[in-house]
């Protein structure tokens, strides 16, 4: 079983999942693909990685809603 353990996912509408105001720094999630899960799903599937742990990246905060939507979206794969 191939198991990837440090992957960071980033989302696009930054109404939705908006940096933190004081983030160190601010990734260009615009040059990413719009969903870039589903994008991420593939990679998987592409690579053979069955199963990814998911790392909260720091640019959020403390606010953690776009790792938990991932998580109820796709608890088998995470």
């Amino acid at each position: 079983m191939i198991i990837e353990w440090n992957t960071h996912i980033f989302h696009p509408d930054g109404k939705r999942y908006p940096f933190h105001p004081e983030a160190a720094y601010r990734p260009k999630v615009a040059a990413e693909p719009a969903d870039q899960l589903a994008a991420y799903r593939e990679r998987m599937v592409t690579e053979g990685i069955e199963r990814a742990v998911l790392v909260h990246p720091e640019p959020y905060g403390d606010d953690h809603r776009l790792i938990l939507d991932c998580l109820a979206n796709d608890a088998e794969l995470f």
